[in-house]
């Protein structure tokens, strides 16, 4: 038989609320969270579907659905490339253009920063 993954559900509220506690600096206003997963291009949402991150603009929720550690490392990895590509670290390759669908300077706190706040304010949410 196969297994049933598990889904845990955040709302955007929780997730506003636990980032300005933690860090301040997090999120100026509600309206971040929203935001900060509303722009990301749909190469970057595919990806992180595929890790089980996803969220529902209309319902204003955020699930994982797996083992939270693990599908918030493959964020963090995707992020991490995308800065490097960003960066030039990887610019040996055309990663930055053709693979991630990424074009201009805004692209990388778009699709790499801002996801990245979501991220670690979830890290802390759930003590990992």
């Amino acid at each position: 038989m196969g297994s049933i993954r598990k889904m845990k559900t955040f709302t955007f509220k929780s997730i506003f609320e636990a980032g300005s506690k933690e860090n301040p600096d997090a999120f100026d206003e509600y309206d971040d969270v929203v935001q900060y997963l509303g722009n990301m291009n749909d190469t970057i949402i595919g990806f992180l579907n595929g890790f089980g991150f996803s969220w529902d603009h209309a319902k204003a929720e955020v699930y994982i659905e797996g083992e939270p550690i693990f599908v918030l490392d493959q964020c963090d990895f995707l992020f991490k490339c995308i800065d490097e590509a960003y960066d030039g670290i990887l610019d040996e390759s055309t990663i930055w253009t053709d693979y991630f669908n990424l074009g201009g300077d805004d692209d990388v706190d778009y699709n790499s920063s801002y996801p990245s706040v979501v991220v670690d304010v979830l890290r802390g949410m759930l003590n990992l």
